[in-house]
């Protein structure tokens, strides 16, 4: 994945469907603390793994500024 298809991802979240995880992981590589790319890969994990959903939430939420916002945006409550 290039950073050309990241911003289209950016701009056009229904993208998502297309990318694969091995790509999401190779751009995370490359750019090691977006967070967006953080969030993406945990929304495309839980479509694939929904049982280990929250390790993957966990990975990315390490990386979030506001993790309460972060698991809001999930429909989560984290807990304390």
């Amino acid at each position: 994945m290039t950073a050309a298809m990241f911003t289209k991802l950016l701009k056009d979240q229904t993208y998502l469907e297309q990318v694969s995880v091995e790509e999401l992981k190779t751009l995370i590589i490359q750019y090691p603390y977006s967070i967006h790319l953080r969030f993406f890969l945990a929304e495309k994990s839980m479509e694939i793994h929904p049982k280990s959903r929250f390790s993957f939430l966990n990975l990315a939420s390490m990386f979030a500024h506001n993790r309460k916002a972060f698991f809001r945006s999930f429909g989560l409550k984290k807990k304390n």
